[in-house]
């Protein structure tokens, strides 16, 4: 999302390490991780851009666009006070799949509201 709002303020910028999060994962963590690189000349007004960012000025952009960007909400009574639950069954038979083929199938997260007490599913 910082490169995106580089390139929306007009300064040059590259993404570094980007493909080893989905061939190595693990020698992403020990490169550092994905990187966004700057030209020099350019450094200051980047800075200033990820320091917004990290304040979370440009938020307000974002839910003009796209609606609401927060985490996780109740269905029902919109309480962001729940529980994550993974089943023991769904658990054993991802692991086994995950031996069997190499990684893990796509699962729904079940979740518990705290509040109303609703019950409900979300992919991811």
């Amino acid at each position: 999302m910082f490169y995106g709002r580089l390139q929306f303020e007009a300064i040059p910028a590259v993404i570094v390490h980007e493909c080893h999060i989905s061939v190595n994962w693990q020698w992403s963590t020990a490169l550092g991780g994905v990187k966004v690189q700057v030209p020099r000349s350019w450094a200051r007004e980047a800075q200033i851009i990820e320091t917004r960012c990290r304040m979370g000025e440009f938020e307000a952009d974002l839910k003009a666009e796209f609606g609401d960007l927060d985490g996780i909400k109740c269905p029902n009574f919109g309480s962001e006070y729940y529980s994550e639950r993974w089943p023991i069954l769904e658990t054993v038979l991802c692991m086994l799949l995950a031996f069997a083929f190499g990684g893990p199938p796509p699962r729904m997260r079940r979740f518990h509201c705290k509040t109303c007490g609703a019950d409900w599913k979300h992919p991811g």
